[in-house]
């Protein structure tokens, strides 16, 4: 309900401010926001432009399956951070390309931050976390695009080769019951080295976890952009993940991390093999800080204004 006075609000302001352009992050009801954009239009040549997250819905919903690829196509342009992204987008869109225009622009960066007072004994003290075993770290919203079923039989595959591992999940459910994950985490061998963080974590809370983690492990049902997998490349820390266009988009296989096989036997053996050899894994550390060296906020900000600049001159023709 508040989602819903919150687009009443944005036609009112845009009514009164009449803006060129209007940005759009992807709405969570697409029936609502497409509604909310037509109203728009019509009130004036406003140019509606969005930025592509995940695109086919995890939960297939009435509401998704039929407005999702209406949504897009009503836009003037589209915002990709890849151009993979872009070409499953495209793919996935099928016969209802009328996007006028689509930019690739990076996403992020996430910058680093000052970790002179973190000590891994007290983050690790303060989570809960066993003070022995490296740790593998998924966070993000804790829901059911994130597939933790799957990521956790990988790890109580990799217990029997690792006892000391550590999994966290780490992130918040949105009230929603995690019950399932709990009863899954405790059929584990080591259900005490699996820990579960359900709350809205803090930017600090989230620097520390990303400070003693030595990899992210995701595999997400459905992904076209991942934040979670772009700040962690960030902090330094390699991403695991399995292939699907917004993970493949910026992971690159033993560069920054690893792109897992589908069967969870053999993703864990390749899991494995890289956190048993020191070396590899510094290596992709060290990958993993340089994916976005070159990427400050300022010149992902520029690449935005030139898009818009770009817009107001385009005549509308269709890709």
């Amino acid at each position: 309900m508040n989602y819903l006075f919150w687009l009443i609000k944005l036609i009112f302001f845009s009514s009164k401010w009449k803006p060129d352009i209007i940005h759009w992050q992807f709405g969570f009801f697409p029936l609502f926001d497409l509604l909310c954009i037509r109203i728009l239009k019509m009130k004036r040549d406003i140019r509606m432009i969005s930025t592509i997250h995940d695109v086919e819905p995890a939960h297939r919903s009435l509401n998704n399956l039929l407005f999702r690829r209406s949504f897009f196509s009503i836009f003037n342009g589209l915002v990709s951070h890849s151009e993979k992204s872009k070409k499953y987008f495209l793919k996935w869109m099928g016969p209802l390309k009328k996007i006028s225009i689509i930019k690739i622009i990076p996403f992020g960066p996430f910058s680093f931050p000052d970790t002179k007072k973190f000590k891994n004994i007290n983050i690790r003290k303060k989570f809960n976390i066993p003070q022995d075993g490296q740790i593998i770290l998924s966070l993000g919203t804790i829901n059911e695009n994130k597939n933790l079923e799957k990521s956790l039989k990988i790890i109580f595959n990799l217990q029997r080769k690792m006892p000391l591992i550590n999994y966290i999940i780490a992130g918040s459910s949105g009230g929603k019951s995690i019950q399932k994950l709990i009863n899954l985490r405790d059929k584990s061998s080591f259900p005490k080295k699996i820990i579960i963080i359900n709350k809205f974590l803090t930017d600090k809370e989230v620097d520390m976890l990303y400070f003693i983690a030595d990899v992210s492990l995701h595999n997400y049902k459905t992904c076209a952009t991942s934040a979670a997998a772009i700040q962690s490349l960030c902090m330094g820390v390699p991403v695991f993940c399995n292939k699907l266009p917004g993970f493949i988009a910026c992971v690159e296989n033993y560069i920054n991390g690893l792109i897992l096989p589908e069967n969870n036997k053999e993703a864990t053996e390749k899991i494995y093999k890289v956190i048993i050899n020191r070396k590899l894994l510094d290596s992709l550390k060290k990958g993993a800080k340089n994916s976005y060296a070159d990427y400050s906020w300022k010149d992902i900000a520029i690449m935005h204004v030139d898009f818009y600049s770009e817009l107001k001159k385009f005549n509308k023709k269709r890709i």
